[in-house]
């Protein structure tokens, strides 16, 4: 049967982006990607550290410890320490998206301005009263 292997990572004491390059090639090697190919053949990149790719296995308990076990044997060889977790599914589908709200974004410069707006004076330690009300 095929099962759907998301996997995702994160590479412990300071981690190089050289590291992290290493890391989805020994991925790659496993046949689990950054992108994830769409019915229509449209590439779709994943968020950072999502890999994916599709296994045979008898079962998802056994595709899964499989697909661990070699995952953990290609980074150990390489030296990392890691955090892994590894999703196995067989009647899956699924989807992407980018959200860009712009409401989030004014949100952002809002508090961008506060936090550079000029700070309330002090004279030696007590706070100078408010008179903006």
């Amino acid at each position: 049967m095929s099962y759907a292997v998301t996997v995702s990572f994160d590479l412990h004491h300071h981690a190089s982006a050289e590291d992290y390059h290493d890391a989805y090639a020994e991925l790659a090697k496993l046949q689990i990607f950054r992108q994830a190919v769409g019915e229509k053949g449209n590439v779709v990149q994943l968020t950072n550290t999502t890999c994916l790719g599709y296994w045979d296995a008898p079962n998802a308990v056994i595709c899964r410890d499989v697909v661990q076990a070699k995952i953990k044997a290609a980074f150990q060889a390489k030296g990392f320490s890691f955090r892994l977790n590894v999703f196995v599914g067989d009647n899956w589908a699924w989807g992407c998206m980018d959200v860009d709200q712009p409401k989030a974004n004014k949100l952002l410069l809002d508090a961008l301005r506060i936090l550079e707006a000029p700070k309330p004076q002090t004279l030696g330690g007590t706070r100078l009263p408010f008179a903006g009300f």
